[in-house]
């Protein structure tokens, strides 16, 4: 039987496995689970890649040096559970493993969230919920201008639901190209640029080494009076 690591946090692992799904992964294949990778050190960690056939890897997981390093990898898949997999080096899909994700099953409903959270904010829904006084000045979202701050599948899901309400969007993505902004009919412009003429600005952008605290303090002092900003992304952003 082939050997499958299962290398992601303990939280992750209890919210992406279910029962029914640990039963049908042990069918599959002989099952390591290392859901502790941080206290371990790193040729321990190295050594549960590189005689695993496939990796089952999700939030919180670590990347070990011998992705890339190592001559004796039998490693074939990586099946990452959440959605970006750019923690991976380029090399590691260079050697012939194949890397997948889940980011088609949840970038939908994390763009549904992201306008919820949009709508919710304009409409001042939070004075009603605490059954505030008075009648709060809100907006609706017809005919805004949003920013999208990357635009993966979660934010392309969000701009085909943004289409009924006739949106301007603009996009900060240093990976898209102008043939597919076109395509999208968004507009490309600079982070600066984004943040300082979307009335609404919403963050997808992965979490890599060089996005993280991509949105500081100049950053938050670029946006105009009352817009709303929602990140349905990572906190480190």
């Amino acid at each position: 039987m082939p050997k499958i690591l299962v290398a992601m946090s303990a939280d992750a692992y209890e919210r992406v496995m279910s029962a029914a799904s640990r039963e049908r992964l042990t069918q599959l294949g002989d099952v390591t689970l290392c859901l502790n990778a941080r206290d371990l050190d790193e040729e321990t960690y190295g050594s549960l890649w590189a005689e695993a056939d496939v990796c089952l890897s999700g939030w919180g997981v670590r990347v070990p040096a011998v992705l890339t390093s190592s001559t004796t990898l039998r490693l074939r898949a990586i099946c990452h559970s959440a959605g970006s997999v750019r923690m991976f080096p380029r090399g590691v899909i260079e050697r012939g493993i194949t890397v997948t994700s889940a980011r088609s099953a949840i970038a939908r409903t994390v763009a549904e969230f992201a306008l919820v959270c949009t709508l919710m904010l304009l409409r001042r829904m939070s004075h009603y919920l605490h059954r505030r006084e008075g009648k709060p000045d809100s907006e609706t979202l017809f005919d805004k201008t949003v920013s999208l701050i990357g635009c993966g599948c979660v934010g392309r899901h969000l701009r085909d639901l943004l289409r009924p309400f006739g949106c301007r969007v603009l996009v900060y993505d240093p990976y898209m190209t102008v043939e597919q902004a076109a395509e999208l009919e968004v507009e490309l412009v600079s982070l600066k640029e984004a943040l300082a003429r979307g009335r609404i600005v919403s963050l997808h952008a992965p979490d890599t080494p060089e996005t993280r605290g991509m949105i500081g303090r100049e950053e938050l002092a670029l946006l105009g009076d009352g817009a709303v900003l929602v990140n349905t992304a990572r906190g480190r952003l």
